[in-house]
């Protein structure tokens, strides 16, 4: 399951790779290599997603990514005096 702060309080099942291997350049413009498995290479290949410009729900289907972007909508204004 998987969810983001884009999508408020909304979670779906996204398919993702179990292990993930990148390169990445550090704070010092040094190439470094990353390798992860379960949470860790969700996390990874959803934050390079989002450098990519796609959320979660990009992985949905089309039904499933507008419903979630309904229920969405609906939990914003729900909670939209909260702060």
């Amino acid at each position: 399951m998987e969810g983001c702060l884009s999508v408020p309080g909304q979670y779906a099942e996204v398919i993702r790779a179990k292990a993930v291997k990148i390169q990445y350049l550090d704070e010092n413009n040094m190439m470094q290599t990353l390798e992860g498995e379960g949470l860790l290479a969700d996390c990874l290949q959803h934050e390079i997603d989002h450098l990519d410009g796609i959320l979660f729900i990009d992985h949905l289907s089309a039904i499933k990514r507008k419903m979630l972007i309904q229920k969405a909508k609906k939990f914003i204004a729900q909670h939209k005096d909260d702060d």
